[in-house]
């Protein structure tokens, strides 16, 4: 089952980590550039993952509280043919899934964008960089709020070098794909 720019994993809370349980591991889809809620996942689940969801949660709960009413009154939404469900934007979701950042960098740049399998780390781009996958790559990584795409391809150069020089106000944490950037600007001169 394919949909179209979502991309297949899993998900879970943290009383998955806590009980080791595989029964508290879900399939779930997140689109490519999610950006997330608050840190975590928004995932969109088949009608077995939900099933399952809830008898957890009655299960937990021992009852149909507040919680599991919401869960039960999510309405199913129909994407490329494929029905699911969003309990994205209220539930505290973990990806599980060690590949999940070299699956969006799959689907946002093609399979060749990176030649490891290390955990999602970027190490590699091999084919010419283009404006249009670097506001992709900011939009992905960036956690603050800029739109990347309105800016000329000068002044992205220019907010890309202050920022890997340090003379801008944003931090850059240790997963930022810096390599990515400088090569970018060599490429641009």
């Amino acid at each position: 089952m394919n949909l179209n720019g979502f991309i297949k994993t899993k998900v879970c809370f943290d009383d998955y980590y806590e009980n080791d349980d595989p029964n508290l591991l879900y399939d779930a889809f997140i689109f490519w550039d999610d950006k997330g809620w608050n840190g975590w996942a928004n995932p969109y689940l088949l009608q077995k993952d939900r099933d399952k969801l809830i008898e957890n949660m009655i299960s937990a709960y021992g009852e149909i509280d507040e919680t599991v009413q919401g869960l039960i009154q999510t309405e199913s939404q129909v994407i490329d043919g494929v029905t699911v469900y969003d309990f994205g934007g209220c539930y505290c979701w973990n990806i599980e899934d060690d590949y999940f950042k070299k699956k969006k960098m799959d689907v946002a740049f093609g399979p060749d964008f990176m030649e490891s399998e290390n955990k999602g780390d970027i190490e590699h781009y091999d084919k010419d960089l283009k404006s249009d996958d670097i506001y992709a790559l900011l939009s992905e990584h960036f956690n603050y709020k800029i739109e990347f795409r309105s800016m000329s391809k000068k002044e992205l150069k220019t907010f890309i070098k202050d920022l890997l020089d340090g003379k801008s106000e944003y931090f850059l944490n240790d997963d930022f794909p810096r390599e990515v950037l400088i090569t970018f600007l060599k490429e641009q001169g």
